[in-house]
């Protein structure tokens, strides 16, 4: 009895190869696939929608479409890897952008910790907005 139900878990684990996402899961085997064939690109070549003194905003390559229609990301002009080291002046401005930018656009913003963030080289800030209110989201 033991044997066939761990053949079964192993069955399992075979088939579900693409990890739990907030992405679809086209989009999460699409970026699974850009990382194992080193075509992913640095952010800071992305293309820039809304640029600041300290901050640019642009787009997420590889967006968490499973949840949101709009996915965004503010990142530092100047090179900082962790919220920490981020000056006064960024961090002021970074406020100010949430404040006056983000909270009439979006519907949430928020940053991965260090030990969840795909990209630990450069932080940066995810500004998203829901599918039509949440309505379309589903399980």
């Amino acid at each position: 009895m033991w044997g066939a139900y761990h053949s079964k878990q192993k069955e399992r684990r075979q088939i579900s190869l693409v990890p739990m996402s907030p992405r679809t899961k086209a989009a999460e085997i699409a970026y699974q696939e850009a990382k194992l064939n080193d075509e992913t690109r640095p952010l800071r070549e992305s293309e820039i929608l809304q640029e600041w003194k300290h901050w640019v905003l642009i787009p997420n390559a590889f967006p968490y479409d499973m949840i949101y229609h709009t996915h965004h990301m503010l990142i530092p002009k100047r090179e900082v890897s962790h919220r920490k080291d981020l000056l006064l002046a960024e961090l002021s401005e970074l406020f100010e952008i949430i404040n006056d930018f983000v909270e009439p656009r979006y519907d949430l913003y928020f940053d991965n910790m260090q030990k969840r963030r795909s990209v630990l080289s450069l932080y940066h800030v995810h500004v998203a907005s829901y599918h039509n209110g949440r309505e379309e989201i589903k399980l």
